[in-house]
């Protein structure tokens, strides 16, 4: 699913959709209303003790039989708010608007509204030295729309998670001291459909010599895994290995998938891994799986 769009948030009332620009608005008339609940989740990168990310508002549009002018709404969220996303890894999600009383029926596309400016004021990043800048530039913000239609059914919920790939989206300074540079990569999925895959990983290979255990997921069964370079096949999800401490278990888990077929490979190499160019040959697999996602459940696969 590719789902390399989404930059904003909506405010809207129950038939009436304003346009961004120029003013104006649509009115509609739908045979019902419903609700429209946007959450935000989180697969996880390494080497970050936070990620924060200031989210403004959140864009939609109606499709375009009952929108002849092309306008969305915009529901904005009041006040912003800055959510370090590496709270939401691990199945974990924090909604951002939930808006009653919208039109029931088809809606083209959803995107999110971002402030990521070059002062480490709005969004940022925590390491070990310090405060970094996450800077989004005007170039890709077209990145934050993703252009999936969605049903809001009469009476009832269109509840919508979209997940925020952190090891995919940030690219790191090639020199300390640098801005790190938001490159979003979103989806969404319902979040009611969404599965999981989880399991554990041989403690022989998580605990190797220069192992940074990072498991990866790819559409469909049987695929030759591969590292992010913005070059298919790309993993639609990535999870990071931790001990637990409880059972002793090296443990990972994919998390928002849609049901179907996947393939699940571990790497000892994920810190090696930059998403803006093709690290093949430093990047390896060491094992994959193939698993399948029922809609509700977590598939157990060991790697």
């Amino acid at each position: 699913m590719d789902s390399r769009f989404l930059k904003a948030l909506v405010f809207g009332s129950a038939a009436v959709l304003v346009g961004s620009c120029g003013g104006g608005g649509g009115v509609w008339g739908p045979e019902g209303y419903g609700e429209l609940v946007v959450r935000v989740a989180d697969a996880p990168v390494d080497e970050s003790l936070a990620v924060v990310i200031q989210f403004d508002a959140v864009d939609a549009k109606v499709s375009d039989a009952l929108n002849p002018t092309y306008e969305y709404s915009r529901f904005k969220i009041k006040p912003a708010k800055q959510i370090d996303m590496l709270t939401l890894s691990g199945g974990n999600s924090q909604v951002l608007i939930d808006e009653p009383s919208q039109p029931a029926t088809r809606w083209n596309w959803i995107r999110l509204v971002i402030s990521a400016g070059n002062q480490a004021t709005d969004s940022w990043i925590d390491t070990s030295t310090g405060r970094h800048v996450l800077y989004l530039p005007d170039s890709n913000e077209g990145q934050l729309a993703i252009h999936q239609p969605f049903d809001i059914p009469i009476d009832g919920t269109a509840d919508l998670t979209i997940d925020f790939d952190l090891r995919q989206s940030i690219i790191p300074p090639e020199s300390p001291g640098g801005a790190y540079i938001l490159d979003p990569v979103l989806r969404i999925v319902d979040t009611a459909q969404a599965g999981s895959i989880e399991g554990a990983v041989d403690p022989s290979l998580a605990t190797s010599e220069g192992c940074v255990p990072v498991v990866y997921g790819f559409t469909g069964a049987g695929v030759a895994p591969d590292d992010i370079d913005r070059v298919a096949p790309e993993p639609v999800t990535e999870g990071a290995v931790a001990l637990d401490n409880a059972s002793g278990e090296f443990r990972w888990s994919l998390d928002w998938l849609p049901a179907g077929a996947y393939t699940v490979a571990l790497s000892c190499q994920g810190d090696l891994d930059r998403p803006d160019r093709d690290d093949t040959p430093e990047l390896g697999f060491q094992v994959a799986r193939n698993a399948t996602v029922v809609a509700g459940q977590a598939t157990h696969v060991d790697l």
